[in-house]
């Protein structure tokens, strides 16, 4: 009999019409068609972005491409690409792959339920300068807050000596040291460490912060965090034994920033500045550890402390700046508190050394994270100060401005945080991450300016 051509009916497995037919799941086709497993595509796209990752994570770029960016640069590519790989692969299962709709909604499902556990679990505890998280449990505190108190000032605590501290010549008085360059004299050390390793003379825990150690003859001073509070302390060089403790309630901690203080005191004349990472100024009487005065810089500015948090995001970080008459620090902003024709941001404000009195405010610019610097350009001294944006000089009697040029940063992103080394010559090396470079500046003196206050031109930039 012969089968009509509109209805071929069964054929037998080797016939046309079996070909026809949808395989089976364990042949990789759903019923309808669609695959059960992502396509070729698919898994090109998944390839090259694992390849990509792969030569940016492991630096196999540069030697075609030269050294354009930092190791936390290339993380956060390397997690740019493993995520897209991962969403790539998704968006496949849910609109084109022929698994059932449950297995859909199980597989979204459970990445979404792995997030908010983990979300609901951990917390980041740090992040390290490669932008690499840290996590801890959410039911663990953070390790600041494990830390006891320090006991206040003579109370549990050696005595303080009530006598002026001594300077000495191997003393650490401020940040980066005697000079404020870096540099210190070489101490002699033993140089065979394998044979004759050195001896641990104490140990002891402090609290978070970002700040080094400063000292004056046998003391050595620290701001750090502990809880709820941001402390200024005092240890022994001799024995590690706390001297004295001052604490004020505030406490500064961001995700990427991290915990506690960012900057270090300066010691001179036997007295020790301390400036916060909230806005704490604190004068302390080193050999008693008496507050001489304290200030809240934000509210001696006018400053609304909510907006400044968020426009300097990593915490105010700038050292004081000690003349002889004068504390200088960083100014900010944005400021609610002022008159029509103040300024809403100022780079820098000048307390008196003796009771605190706030002296001179100087420039109209938001402030970054560095510590003013005293030196001479064009044949005069000046307060250099590294603002959001610009790299100013200020008269540091009034805070007059005497010269600027421009240095690209904003203070929530792409920040600046690296000293100015001023040079011979009235020349200033300045340098920068997130692919600024480094520079160094002349100063051209107003007299071939018509009409300006001095400007810099480039010695060379890299």
């Amino acid at each position: 009999m012969k089968r009509s051509p509109a209805n071929p009916g069964p054929i037998s497995p080797g016939g046309a019409a079996a070909a026809a037919t949808p395989a089976s799941p364990g042949g990789g086709l759903a019923a309808n068609g669609n695959r059960l497993w992502p396509p070729r595509r698919v898994w090109i796209t998944i390839a090259s972005l694992a390849a990509a990752a792969t030569l940016v994570r492991f630096e196999w770029l540069e030697p075609f491409v030269g050294s354009i960016v930092d190791q936390a640069v290339r993380n956060i590519i390397t997690l740019i690409l493993c995520f897209s790989a991962l969403v790539s692969l998704v968006v496949w299962l849910v609109r084109e792959s022929g698994h059932s709709a449950a297995v859909k909604r199980g597989v979204v499902g459970g990445l979404l339920a792995a997030v908010a556990l983990a979300a609901a679990l951990l917390r980041i505890e740090r992040v390290s300068g490669d932008l690499v998280p840290e996590f801890a449990w959410r039911v663990s505190p953070s390790r600041d807050r494990l830390l006891a108190r320090p006991a206040a000032t003579g109370v549990g605590a050696a005595a303080p000596t009530a006598q002026g501290w001594t300077a000495g010549p191997g003393d650490f008085p401020r940040v980066l040291g005697p000079t404020g360059s870096g540099g210190v004299d070489a101490p002699v050390l033993d140089p065979d460490w394998a044979a004759r390793p050195p001896r641990l003379v104490w140990r002891r825990p402090i609290g978070a912060g970002w700040g080094g150690f400063v000292t004056c003859g046998d003391h050595a001073v620290t701001l750090e965090q502990r809880g709820d509070e941001e402390i200024v302390s005092c240890l022994s060089i001799a024995t590690g034994e706390p001297e004295w403790a001052v604490a004020v309630e505030a406490r500064h901690q961001t995700v990427l920033g991290g915990v506690g203080p960012r900057s270090t005191p300066t010691i001179r004349d036997g007295i020790v500045y301390a400036h916060g990472a909230t806005g704490w100024l604190h004068a302390i009487d080193g050999g008693t550890g008496r507050v001489v005065w304290k200030k809240n810089v934000l509210e001696e500015l006018g400053i609304d402390a909510a907006a400044h948090a968020v426009a300097v995001a990593w915490g105010r970080a700038g050292s004081p700046l000690v003349t002889a008459d004068l504390v200088i620090v960083p100014g900010g902003g944005p400021r609610t508190k002022r008159d029509a024709a103040d300024p809403e941001f100022l780079a820098l404000a000048a307390f008196d050394r003796a009771d605190g009195i706030l002296r001179w405010t100087a420039g109209t610019e938001q402030i970054a994270f560095t510590t003013p610097v005293l030196c001479a350009v064009g044949g005069r001294p000046a307060v250099m100060s590294v603002n959001e944006a610009t790299v100013a000089g200020y008269d540091p009697a009034d805070g007059r401005p005497l010269w600027d040029f421009a240095w690209p940063g904003h203070s929530n992103s792409d920040a600046s945080c690296s000293q100015p080394v001023p040079l011979d010559g009235g020349r200033i090396f300045i340098s920068k991450g997130y692919g600024i470079g480094a520079a160094v500046l002349e100063y051209v003196p107003e007299a071939n300016i018509a009409g300006a206050r001095g400007q810099f031109r480039d010695v060379w930039r890299r």
